[in-house]
């Protein structure tokens, strides 16, 4: 590769807590692999940047010192100073959850660009800001994908920021399956409230090996009170754009109705502080 050559691999995993995957502001600065130097995310991912590649271990870094946050507009990642409504606070804070290997990361990326990446590294924890249109409104979605392996105590800062939740199983793999009924209910205590989610069983493309019918899956989401998608990231389809857009429609009628709430019990308080004083003038007059 011209420009900066690449530097030792970092001795730990990079963790992503913050929005976006960085990307130096060095046009030399390199990402590449460590085990996998071939591998490339499509560019539309990175607003066509040729110098970043995935890893099926780990990301590498050198070059530049000081990094950009990436944001995406319509399936396009770009620099976060680029797009005026990707520097806003987001509508709805969305977070992926799922055993190890269900497709959380292949479901984001689809979302995102409408691409498929066989390899992921599943160390890597990864925030993105996506400026779409909803209902022919303008929304900026912060999506956060998880890293499968942590528990449900290291995630509990991440679960308290998210609006709302894509719970993930894969149809061949019931263990994933299974896990989903114990993962809401642990949310459910934590937000002290009947979470915001959606129910995806992923790979629908594998029904050879299938371990999960879709009944059951409908059943859970019944249960869950949410809606339920059947889908493949692999295949892709409207109905994965759909499930992201739905979570946050469902965001957006929980905020309205607690807004209308606050906004009643301020009256009542006016009112009662109107009655108080009302009263006392009586009694001393």
């Amino acid at each position: 590769m011209a420009g900066a050559s690449v530097t030792e691999a970092a001795p730990r995993r990079r963790r992503h807590s913050s929005v976006g995957l960085i990307l130096s502001d060095s046009q030399s600065s390199k990402l590449t692999t460590a085990r996998n130097p071939d591998l490339r995310l499509p560019s539309a991912l990175y607003g066509g940047e040729p110098s970043v590649r995935l890893s099926g271990a780990r990301l590498v870094e050198s070059g530049g010192k000081r990094a950009d946050r990436l944001a995406t507009s319509n399936g396009r990642m770009s620099r976060s100073g680029s797009d005026p409504k990707a520097r806003m606070a987001p509508d709805s804070k969305i977070m992926v959850l799922g055993m190890a290997a269900v497709g959380k990361s292949a479901l984001v990326v689809r979302f995102l660009t409408n691409r498929f990446i066989w390899e992921y590294d599943p160390t890597l924890e990864s925030t993105y800001k996506h400026v779409t249109t909803i209902d022919e409104e303008p929304v900026v979605l912060e999506i956060l994908d998880t890293a499968g392996q942590e528990s449900l105590c290291q995630r509990e800062g991440s679960a308290r920021w998210a609006d709302g939740y894509v719970l993930v199983y894969a149809i061949n793999d019931r263990a994933s399956f299974e896990s989903l009924a114990s993962l809401k209910q642990y949310l459910d205590d934590l937000k002290k409230t009947n979470v915001q989610c959606v129910l995806v069983a992923n790979k629908s493309d594998l029904l050879h090996e299938r371990r999960v019918e879709s009944s059951e899956g409908e059943a859970l989401a019944q249960d869950m009170a949410c809606a339920f998608y059947e889908t493949s990231a692999s295949d892709g389809g409207s109905d994965i754009t759909e499930l992201f857009h739905e979570l946050h429609r469902e965001i957006k009628r929980r905020k309205m109705m607690e807004t209308k709430g606050r906004r009643r019990s301020s009256a009542q308080q006016v009112r009662n502080v109107f009655n108080r004083v009302l009263n006392k003038i009586g009694s001393t007059s």
